[in-house]
Formats: C-alpha cells, sequence, structure tokens
C-alpha cells in the first residue's frame, strides 16, 4: 500500500503537468534499491490540455488487462487523468489478489468484461484484506468515471488512511446502485422479476395505471438493454479487427 500510495502521488504530479500516461501497469513500476517506486515508459502519454500523443498515433493504445473502460472506446471518448486511475486499481488489484482483475483466454472476452463485468470480489481472493481497502479499490477501478477517483492525490490519501486506519473518503455502492449494476449484468432475470412484481402488484390492487406506466418502462428498459448489449458487442468486434 505504501508502494502504490507513493506511485500515486507521482502520478498525480504527472498529471499536474498535463501528461497522461495511458499505460499504468506492474511492469512500468519499478523499485528503486532504497525501495521507492518510480514510474517508467512514457511512450504512451498524452498531453491533457492539446490530447496530443507524444511519441505515437493509434486508436487503441496500452496494455489491454489494464485499460480502463473508457480507453477500450478508443477515439471516441477524450481520455483524461482518470484512465490513469483506473489502471493503477487494476494494478493494486493484482498486487493485492497475484491475478489481473479480469482474465479471458481471448483478447475479444477481455475487452468484453472489461466493459460490462465487475472484477471478482477481491475480498473473497484475499480474506484478509481490510474492507476499506475494497471499498477503495472499487472506486478507483470505476467503471463510470465520474464515480472514479477524480485525482491520483485523492486515490493516495485513502490508501494512506487505510494504512493508518483512518476513516476513507470513498464510499461504497448503495442498494440502489447495486441493483442497477446487478440489473445490467443480469437482463433477463431482472425484466422476468420485473414482471413478477407488476403481477403481484396487480393482485394487490395497484391501480390499472400504474401496472401501465410499470410495463412502458418495462418495454423501455428493454429495448435500452438491447441497444446497449449491441452497441458494446460493436465495439467488442471493431476492437478485435
Amino acid at each position: 500500500l505504501a508502494l502504490l500510495e507513493k506511485t500515486a502521488r507521482a502520478l498525480n504530479h504527472a498529471h499536474d503537468e498535463g501528461l497522461v500516461h495511458r499505460d499504468i501497469k506492474p511492469h512500468n513500476i519499478m523499485v528503486t534499491p532504497d525501495g521507492e517506486p518510480v514510474i517508467l515508459d512514457f511512450g504512451l502519454a498524452h498531453d491533457e490540455e492539446t490530447m496530443h500523443s507524444l511519441t505515437m498515433t493509434g486508436d487503441l493504445v496500452g496494455t489491454p488487462a489494464y485499460m480502463s473502460p473508457e480507453q477500450l472506446l478508443a477515439k471516441r471518448v477524450t481520455l483524461d487523468r482518470r484512465t490513469d486511475i483506473y489502471s493503477l486499481g487494476a494494478t493494486l488489484y493484482e498486487c493485492l489478489t497475484l491475478r489481473p482483475p479480469f482474465q479471458a483466454p481471448s483478447r475479444e472476452g477481455l475487452y468484453q468484461q472489461i466493459l460490462a463485468s465487475e472484477p471478482p470480489d477481491p475480498l473473497r481472493i484475499n480474506p484478509d484484506l481490510p474492507d476499506d481497502l475494497a471499498v477503495v479499490l472499487a472506486t478507483a477501478m470505476e467503471k463510470d468515471r465520474n464515480r472514479r477517483y477524480q485525482t491520483a492525490e485523492d486515490f493516495a490519501e485513502d490508501l494512506r488512511c487505510v494504512r493508518e486506519h483512518e476513516p476513507i473518503a470513498a464510499k461504497p455502492a448503495g442498494p440502489i446502485l447495486r441493483a442497477r449494476r446487478w440489473a445490467q449484468r443480469n437482463p433477463v432475470v431482472a425484466t422476468s422479476a420485473a414482471a413478477l412484481f407488476v403481477m403481484l402488484a396487480g393482485g394487490l390492487g395497484v391501480t390499472a395505471h400504474f401496472l401501465g406506466q410499470t410495463a412502458a418502462a418495462l418495454d423501455v428498459a428493454t429495448a435500452e438493454r438491447k441497444i446497449a448489449q449491441e452497441e458494446r458487442d460493436a465495439k467488442v468486434s471493431a476492437l478485435s479487427k
């Protein structure tokens, strides 16, 4: 934790200078003989203000296992410092569990997991981890970058709090957000459960107006999920080519 905290602070310094690394991973964090971490290989870095690649151009750069979801979208999304925070979170995940957060037999499968799945609960892999550390990991690796740590310094501070047994700033996902994520991962089951609820509610005398609104909402939600899945499949197919 101390090493990754120092790494996060160094990364924040690079970000403050306007640089986004875009390839944070274990192999690019070296430790000096006196135990200090050093971030190497800024070969894929770009200027955050101008979005100009410093050394190369291309639609997809970085190491897939540690890429943020938005990084997989290539030029469709403007990358900023938060993509490095995700990658550092993925690096921390591997340091704590001895496995990367996502594994798949194919690159397409790996992309699909990063875009649409949650990593395995680190507490199940390593029960000795503090609960707060699992919250820190989840915050660093949020798929929604607006819910992620907004700066590497914020990430570093929560790592310090975990080390020193102080309250962390990050908060675990609430029940509504957890339910929404579960529904996104299990659309068929979620739709069936919602339909069953509507049927039971009707038997209890809920108004026809409410039932109609709920059914309409279900139809919209189903259509949105279908469109989102088709978009994800198209993105994965395009990336694989």
